[in-house]
């Protein structure tokens, strides 16, 4: 049926069951490419593997065609600008954390410097941290921080709470940039690894049953959404 020579499931590790419920499932013969497969060191040799957990989009008309990466899901990114600087003891809470404008910065006590709002970016992004998004400068954009779901929350449309006490400091609104959005195509997962290293090869896509997500590398998670959303009819839970 499929013109890949056999069904290949790479053990550079111990085998990983990534199934919640290994009786509720379906799964069929696919086309693996060698551009699903990411670069995995072990033994002191390079292999490329196609993951377990990989959402992949699958032609079901003709299931002898080679399977794509999924798009998405998309983190959301929200950016927050200062657009006049604080002035000494005035003070900008973001998500509950409190920060003061001092004369001289102190980062253990959550104090930032600095005359501009540039150099107040400058300062904050050296102790604002967040528990649901990665803080980091803005490209081409000084006088704003960053903030990058760290886990894809389509849910949030409005980013990080942000308040502040202050007669002087101003602050624009946290704008959205990119829209959290959930894997807009994949219908399917790899069931196996798959060792593509030489090219591609024959894997198992799973179309219906249940993910434990716990069970997936980080990088695999990171291509998931973990709670009610599905990838085709396959659930992701955290189990």
């Amino acid at each position: 049926m499929f013109n890949y020579d056999g069904v290949r499931s790479a053990q550079y590790t111990a085998p990983v069951q990534i199934l919640a419920n290994v009786e509720f499932q379906e799964s069929v013969g696919c086309r693996v490419p060698q551009s699903l497969g990411v670069d995995v060191v072990a033994n002191g040799r390079t292999r490329k593997i196609a993951k377990a957990g990989t959402p992949i989009v699958i032609d079901f008309s003709n299931i002898n065609n080679v399977v794509s990466a999924a798009v998405g899901p998309t983190k959301g990114f929200f950016t927050l600008q200062i657009t006049t600087a604080f002035a000494n003891d005035e003070v900008i809470t973001i998500d509950g954390v409190a920060y003061t404008k001092k004369a001289t910065e102190s980062v253990d006590n959550k104090q930032f410097s600095g005359s501009t709002a540039a150099a107040q970016i400058t300062s904050l992004l050296k102790m604002v941290k967040t528990d649901d998004y990665d803080v980091a400068a803005v490209s081409g954009a000084t006088d704003k921080l960053g903030f990058t779901q760290k886990v894809v929350d389509t849910s949030d449309t409005s980013g990080p709470t942000v308040s502040k006490t202050s007669s002087t400091g101003a602050i624009g609104s946290v704008t959205k940039v990119t829209d959290p959005s959930a894997s807009s195509t994949g219908n399917a997962v790899l069931l196996h690894n798959v060792d593509v290293t030489e090219g591609g090869k024959n894997g198992t896509a799973l179309i219906w049953g249940f993910v434990n997500y716990n069970r997936l590398e980080q990088d695999v998670k990171d291509k998931v959404i973990c709670g009610p959303d599905v990838i085709g009819k396959v659930s992701i839970l955290a189990v």
